[in-house]
């Protein structure tokens, strides 16, 4: 929006209409001796108003977009995560269905605060675990 001064042929000119439906022309003189000359109401004053307005409006959509970018990149990010965490399990899946399907029997382990625990196995039913002496673990089983 663009404002625009009013510009008057004679400014300062009125009518007054007087109750008996008689008017007179009158010309109004401001004499009220302003202690403060304060803001002027004019074009200038409203357009300034209006692009601070208009970059403040700007400002904030562009925070929101920047706010919306970060969060679908932490989505995208998190997706990602999760679609590696799911082919890490397929590819898991498989393999364990691949050595059972060859007989070959099969053990998971996870080691929790420095000691090995089996977590799974196929149909193994009896399990023997020793360290050599050397750092290795021997595994028997049937």
């Amino acid at each position: 929006m663009h404002f625009v001064d009013r510009e008057a042929k004679y400014p300062n000119r009125w009518t007054m209409k007087k109750s008996d439906g008689t008017s007179e022309v009158i010309t109004l003189v401001r004499n009220d001796e302003p202690i403060v000359e304060g803001t002027p109401m004019n074009a200038e004053t409203l357009n300034t108003l209006s692009d601070v307005a208009g970059a403040d409006i700007a400002r904030i959509a562009a925070e929101k977009a920047e706010l919306n970018a970060k969060r679908s990149e932490i989505n995208a990010e998190t997706s990602a995560q999760e679609s590696q965490r799911q082919a890490e399990k397929s590819a898991e899946s498989a393999r364990l269905a691949e050595q059972s399907a060859n007989k070959g029997g099969w053990m998971d382990f996870e080691q929790k605060n420095g000691i090995l625990y089996m977590v799974k196995s196929d149909s193994l039913t009896e399990i023997n675990m020793q360290d050599n002496g050397s750092g290795i673990l021997e595994v028997t089983f049937e």
